[in-house]
């Protein structure tokens, strides 16, 4: 047997299915966000560190120019120079040296060479000319900055000259702190909490990293190309992630800048990424549990909400189900609430009343049905009967019909001559018009072109005038000219007459042209509209003897229906007979429902206002 399927387990699934989706989703989300946070969060921790270092290494810088210049006023080492009293010198740069915190304190001649080393007093001397904070300052100027040398191979120096009373220059002053031991970055990894290297060229000169011997790894390579170009060559910082002994650092690469403005190394401080993964993972593991928690609790109070809101109704609603497939149709389901489901309950009890109102009227309809059956069995009989009659009438009409439909047919013949004759007047007629209106338009261009003949008649007029007055103004000379020109006047006022003879008789005529032109226009209109009322007699006709024929058709099938009819009567009655027996099966099988018959008429009340909020309780 299938094992049925539970909605509850399905919902309960599907809950926890979506809340390990999203608690998942959380974390991952969570476990980028944080990293992404506090990756970013380092990187400003090591620029932070970097400018730490960058201001230890400007503080010792500023402690040894200042130590340099308070030594450049000094009347006492001043006189120990001139007397070059070595004892004393090495007294007085062992007290600057425990003042200022010095590391190297060296005190030269003019030519540079060594009259005492407070740091290193067995040694003197020797000369340290090349050194450029002694050239510089042997040449009155002050400096201080990184330098490299064969036995110190970094420090930072500050040169000042010494001056003597007439401000001639008697020797050098050379202050600051040397990076020949580890203190320094062992100093600033307790300040700042994080690895510290000094790198000479590309190789570390000190540092605070170890390797797994617990030996520090001095005297390595960086062997980062990248990093490499980006300090020693671009003279930029790098800000970013660096591999050492197999370890990733979030590192600052500094480059160290001597005093002659050349790159000679590197700064380094960095913080090991195993911290920043420990700190994430931890951060990610306790939210998590956090989560985890929330989750746990969510899903127990959404599982107990579901199960009051939901769950619960739904049994019940399933309960009522199993007693109307039992054919229980008398109960009636309690409404507990205002929602969905609450409208489930409502929906159902009228469903219920719906159902018990079919039942009933089902019932009701066998019965009925099988009293009809009765009766249609009994006027089968009498409808065959009355088909045969009514087969034979048709008949009698049909042969009526076919005479008529001759007559039609006829008359449709003759329509259609007369309508021939009707298109040929009016096209004749509408040939006529168009003569007419030709005709009126030439008259119109005649009178125009009189009208041109008058007006030239009355301007010649004109000219013979002025010809005479010319004429006669000549005298003697003149007279033949003026005969001239009065025959021209006469012949001019001739041709003026005539021409208004002719524009009136002109005129007269278009006056009967337009007088027959409307006459037409009246008259064309009514002979099509006779032509048109000859063309609906045909069309008429045609159409009359269409349906005459479609009517003799229709009997003829009428016929034949009727006699079909009267078949169909017979069989009628027997099927009648079927039908009562079918009524009463019905009958059987509707009583498997249980419904009291009292009820029919509130429920059928139910069936009638379908709008109504709630279902009325029975």
């Amino acid at each position: 047997m299938k094992k049925k399927k539970s909605i509850r387990f399905a919902f309960l699934t599907t809950i926890i299915f979506l809340n390990t989706v999203l608690f998942l989703s959380i974390i991952f989300s969570m476990y980028y966000f944080i990293g992404k946070e506090l990756n970013q969060y380092f990187e400003q921790i090591i620029v932070e560190k970097a400018n730490f270092i960058r201001s230890e290494i400007a503080e010792k810088q500023e402690q040894s120019i200042h130590s340099g210049a308070w030594f450049e006023h000094s009347a006492r080492i001043k006189e120990a120079v001139l007397h070059r009293d070595r004892d004393q010198l090495l007294e007085l740069g062992l007290t600057a040296m425990n003042a200022f915190g010095l590391q190297y304190f060296v005190v030269t001649d003019t030519n540079g060479n060594i009259l005492a080393r407070a740091h290193e007093p067995k040694k003197f001397g020797d000369n340290i000319l090349k050194q450029n904070n002694i050239q510089k300052a042997l040449n009155g100027e002050k400096t201080v900055g990184m330098e490299h040398g064969a036995v110190v191979k970094l420090s930072i120096r500050a040169g000042v000259p010494l001056r003597d009373d007439h401000n001639k220059i008697i020797g050098a002053i050379s202050t600051g702190f040397v990076f020949n031991d580890t203190q320094f970055v062992d100093n600033i990894k307790k300040k700042i909490n994080a690895e510290v290297t000094i790198f000479y060229g590309n190789k570390r000169y000190q540092t605070t990293i170890r390797n797994q011997s617990g030996q520090r790894i001095v005297n390595t390579p960086l062997n980062n190309p990248e990093i490499e170009h980006q300090v020693l060559e671009m003279r930029k910082t790098y800000i970013g992630n660096s591999q050492i002994q197999g370890n990733l650092f979030k590192a600052a690469y500094m480059p160290m800048i001597d005093v002659n403005n050349q790159v000679i190394g590197m700064f380094f401080c960095g913080i090991n990424t195993q911290i920043i993964s420990a700190l994430i993972l931890t951060i990610t593991i306790v939210l998590s549990v956090i989560f985890l928690v929330l989750e746990i609790m969510a899903v127990i109070i959404m599982i107990a909400i579901t199960n009051k809101l939901f769950f619960h109704p739904l049994n019940s609603l399933i309960a009522s189900s199993e007693e109307i497939k039992s054919g229980n149709l008398n109960l009636v389901i309690k409404k507990e609430r205002d929602d969905e489901l609450g409208a489930l309950v409502v929906t159902q009890n009228r469903m219920i009343g719906f159902l018990k109102m079919t039942v009933l009227e089902i019932k009701e309809s066998a019965k009925n049905l099988s009293l009809a059956s009765r009766n249609i069995h009994f006027s089968s009989r009498q409808m065959s009967q009355g088909s045969s009659d009514q087969a034979l009438s048709t008949e009698k009409i049909a042969s009526a019909v076919e005479q008529i439909s001759t007559n039609i047919a006829h008359n449709t013949q003759n329509a259609r001559q007369t309508e021939k004759a009707a298109q040929s007047i009016t096209e004749g007629i509408e040939n006529v018009a168009g003569a007419s209106r030709a005709s009126l338009a030439s008259i119109h261009h005649t009178i125009n072109k009189i009208s041109v003949i008058e007006e030239i008649a009355f301007q010649t007029n004109i000219l013979a005038l002025n010809a005479a007055v010319e004429a006669a103004k000549a005298g003697a000379y003149g007279k033949g000219f003026a005969v001239v020109a009065a025959e021209v006047r006469k012949l001019a006022e001739l041709s003026k007459r005539e021409a208004s003879e002719i524009i009136g008789l002109s005129r007269a005529s278009l006056k009967e042209t337009e007088t027959a032109q409307r006459l037409m226009e009246k008259i064309i209109p009514e002979i099509i509209r006779t032509a048109r009322m000859v063309q609906e007699i045909a069309e008429a006709s045609i159409g009359q003897n269409t349906r005459v024929i479609q009517i003799n058709d229709g009997l003829q099938k009428l016929n034949a229906a009727t006699q079909q009819n009267a078949d169909t009567a017979e069989e009628m009655a027997a099927r009648a007979e079927e039908l009562a027996t079918l009524a009463e099966r019905l009958n059987e099988s509707i009583s498997f429902f249980k419904v009291k018959q009292s009820q029919y008429k509130e429920i059928h009340e139910i069936r009638t206002e379908p709008d109504q909020g709630e279902f009325q309780q029975l």
